[in-house]
Order: structure tokens, then sequence, then C-alpha cells
């Protein structure tokens, strides 16, 4: 770090504690406040002796053209699978195979997957995996189906789980720390392992758009955000 003077100096990290070298955290404990974006992680960063705090990240629904989604079958119980950072595939290859065989009315569309994820994914009817989509194809994709399905190991903030609740699409998430922290717990599914995972799925049918998550959502506007932010900032610790 330059030298201070009368100069305050943050940084936000999104990476995992336990993922850090020493020489990062040597050089994290350097700097007057760190933005975590886990309330769990910020507790984690104390422990190893930096200056964490914990303030979420924020997220603005976006604007988007309504375009349709070819092949598409809204007879179906549609859930929405995207992404690969710190995504549980195992866990979704699991659902996947569940659903061949019990709940053959659920489909997923299997969004933004790695060349080995297609591969792995190909043969299977109860899923489509879908070419690259631009921003209208893929919020008109999200928004067509009933639920989106984000298994993760570890989890901050994520997009994924923003948009859905923003545009008011109920999540079927894991219930794992920070998760906690972004996650509408009396509107969205969260399980604990499969079995839990599997009463979810027989429980399911046909969603409309919640209004009270677009609702909750609301909390994680970047106007919202930036507010916490100040007060950390001028607080100057």
């Amino acid at each position: 770090l330059p030298e201070k003077k009368n100069t305050k100096f943050f940084t936000t990290i999104h990476m995992r504690s336990k993922d850090l070298s020493e020489k990062k955290l040597e050089i994290l404990r350097q700097f007057d406040g760190v933005i975590s974006l886990s309330s769990a992680e910020k507790n984690n960063l104390e422990l190893l002796g930096v200056k964490a705090h914990f303030i979420p990240h924020g997220f603005n629904k976006p604007s988007y053209k309504k375009v349709e989604c070819a092949g598409f079958d809204d007879s179906r119980i549609n859930i929405f699978y995207s992404g690969t950072n710190y995504r549980d595939f195992d866990m979704f290859l699991k659902t996947v195979e569940y659903c061949k065989s019990c709940k053959k009315n659920i489909h997923f569309y299997a969004v933004g997957q790695s060349a080995e994820n297609k591969l792995k994914l190909a043969g299977y009817e109860n899923v489509t995996v879908c070419k690259r989509l631009d921003d209208d194809e893929y919020y008109s994709l999200l928004n067509s189906c009933d639920y989106n399905f984000l298994p993760l190991t570890f989890a901050t903030a994520n997009n994924a789980l923003l948009e859905s609740q923003a545009f008011g699409k109920i999540s079927i998430l894991p219930d794992i720390d920070g998760i906690q922290d972004y996650a509408d717990h009396n509107n969205n599914l969260l399980y604990k392992n499969f079995e839990s995972l599997a009463k979810i799925l027989d429980s399911v049918r046909k969603e409309s758009t919640c209004s009270d998550l677009m609702l909750f959502a609301q909390k994680f506007s970047w106007n919202e955000i930036y507010k916490r932010l100040k007060d950390v900032y001028r607080s100057g610790v």
C-alpha cells in the first residue's frame, strides 16, 4: 500500500478466505477495512486478523426485450440452471437423474455450461443445453421458467440468485452460509441434502411471478448498498 498519511484504504474481496495465501492475507491486514460479501466470510477474515465488514453485493433489475424461447414447452415444470462458478454440478446431475425416473414432467434448461459439462449432459431428454444466449434470450428464458435451481458448494454474492429474486422467480437453494445473506427464506425453497431436495422436487408445481420476492429484492438495489458503503467509508474503520 502507498504511505497512508490521511487517506484510508479499503478493498472488496469475493474469494473464500481459506483459499487465500498468507502473503495475500498479510496484504489485506494492511487495509483500514475489507468489504466481504458474506457475513460468514467476514467473521472468518476477522479471525485471521483482517478488519472486515459485511456489505452485500448490489443488483439492479435489468431491462430486456422479451423474445420467444425456441422449443419451450410451458406445459412442463421448467427449471433454470446457469453458470459453473462454485456450482455443485454433481448435485445437478444427480437431480437430473432423479427427475428422469421420478418426476418426468420436470425439464431443465442448462445455461452457460463448460464444454465438459455439455458432454456430460448430452443425451438427457429432460435437459436442454442452451447455446450462448444474449441478454434478451437469457432473461426471457429465466422468466419463462417456473423455478431457478442453484446448487452451490460456496456462496457470497451470486447474480443468478439476485436476478431470479428481482424477477420474482422462486429459487431452489442449498441451505449454506452466503445463501442465508441473500435469499428470501419465506419464498425460496432451501434444502440441506439430496433427500430434502428430492422432497422439494416431488412437491413443485407450475409457478407464477412472486411479488413478495420482487419486494425483497429491492433491499439489494445499488442505491441501498451505496448508503451502507458510505457509512463504512465515512467511519474510516
